[in-house]
């Protein structure tokens, strides 16, 4: 999105400790610290280290094993015999057993995974297909943090611009109740206009207290959502109505946006494919597994490096589980009804958010046309406050008419900031929906 300029901000006092004082909080830097402080960013973050620690155990799975074991053997020599004693001289009987040492018996072993039924492979993809789904997650979770900042943030600014029209409206009030007091005591104007001016004077003043502790809550609200301690008062200053208009003409209506890039939707289908994976990983349970091992061993001694004759075996062994009931079975099964209900998920998924982008999509060439219509309702009501001013200094007009214009002028203007801003946000949501919302620079 295109960058703005920052024109007219208005002042204020808010708890914030984001700026400095007298520094300008603009809606970037918001949206950058929302982005940054936002929980469920940082937790899906978090998330995501650790399935990288995952992807990376699986890497280790593949690599060989070392193990040493050692045990110590306790026992007694015992002379076999079958219906009587049989000599030891290997002519047919089965001879006294050969005795074992006594003592500890050290071994160590190598086992080298070669192939484990395609588990190792399967492992690596599901590994990979799921740290991707957790980097559309965390996408996802910013521009949802960047729409709720910049939603509250456009609030704030028309809060702050309504408190900016009731201060003008209570010097406008004050001004005129000046001259009505001056025209009373030369006797042009009765006590009655001076009363109904003094009690516009107290009404304005409440409406401007109501409106100045509205825009504080807003800001509060705003700051704990950027994440920010409240912990002082700076006086600093918003991006205003200027920059409100500026922001809303750099807006282009577009109908080319699909949901091919939506960040929420990318990470379903992610999912999905970890699903299937998970089908892929649950059939390898039926084949053969592969390893190829070393084993060494050494009689007792006093050291456990071995300085005594020894033996070592070198070889391959495969297994093949032909029988082990049926519960490799049921997991087969499991993991493909996951699979079958995960590809329903996406697909509901799908259909939501084509709704949701031709829905924002409607807002906002609507909201389009009420900003128009809201700027023409400003233009006609400044000239008619106008001509109502000039004949109520003139005697023709009297003060209800001139104060229930001076109103409608004050409603159209906060109609038209808040059309202006209606159709921002639309526009964020609709590129929202789409997966392209990006942060103000």
């Amino acid at each position: 999105m295109n960058e703005y300029i920052k024109m007219l901000p208005i002042s204020i006092f808010v708890v914030i400790g984001y700026v400095k004082a007298d520094e300008i909080l603009t809606l970037g830097h918001s949206e950058q610290a929302a982005i940054e402080n936002n929980y469920q960013v940082r937790s899906s973050m978090v998330q995501r280290d650790v399935l990288k620690w995952e992807r990376n155990s699986v890497f280790g799975s593949l690599l060989p094993e070392v193990s040493f074991s050692t045990s110590y053997l306790d026992s007694e020599q015992i002379q076999n015999t079958v219906g009587g004693q049989f000599p030891d001289d290997g002519s047919g009987g089965a001879g006294p057993a050969t005795p074992t040492q006594d003592g500890f018996n050290h071994q160590l072993a190598v086992n080298q995974p070669i192939f484990n039924g395609g588990s190792e492979v399967v492992g690596v993809l599901m590994a990979r297909d799921a740290l991707y789904a957790q980097e559309y997650r965390i996408e996802q979770a910013r521009q949802d943090a960047i729409l709720q900042i910049r939603s509250l943030y456009l609030n704030a600014v028309v809060l702050e611009e309504r408190v900016r029209i009731e201060r003008l409206g209570l010097e406008w009030v004050m001004g005129s109740l000046k001259r009505a007091l001056v025209g009373y005591e030369e006797g042009v104007l009765p006590e009655t206009e001076v009363l109904r001016w003094e009690a516009q004077k107290y009404e304005r003043r409440g409406a401007l207290l109501q409106s100045l502790a509205a825009a504080q809550a807003s800001l509060t609200q705003l700051l704990l959502t950027m994440g920010e301690p409240v912990e002082r008062r700076p006086k600093i200053t918003l991006e205003g109505r200027a920059f409100v208009e500026k922001m809303y003409a750099a807006l282009t209506v577009s109908s080319a946006l699909t949901i091919k890039n939506n960040p929420s939707l990318l990470a379903a289908l992610e999912e999905l494919t970890v699903a299937r994976r998970s089908v892929q990983m649950s059939l390898t349970a039926f084949l053969p597994r592969l390893n190829a091992f070393f084993q060494y061993s050494w009689p007792p001694s006093d050291d456990i490096v071995p300085q005594e004759d020894g033996f070592w075996t070198l070889g391959v062994r495969m297994d093949l589980v032909l029988f082990s009931g049926v519960q490799r079975y049921f997991d087969y099964r499991g993991s493909k009804t996951q699979h079958q209900s995960l590809k329903i998920s996406a697909e509901q998924l799908k259909e939501g958010l084509r709704a949701s982008l031709y829905e924002t999509e409607v807002l906002y060439e609507g909201s389009v046309q009420e900003v128009e219509a809201a700027r023409s309702r400003l233009d006609l009501m400044e000239r008619t406050f106008s001509i109502v001013e000039r004949r109520y200094e003139a005697g023709v007009s009297d003060i209800l008419e001139l104060l229930d214009t001076r109103i409608q002028l004050e409603s159209a203007e906060v109609t038209y900031l808040v059309s202006m801003v209606n159709s921002i946000i639309n526009r964020s949501e609709y590129l929202h929906a789409a997966g392209e919302l990006k942060a103000m620079r």
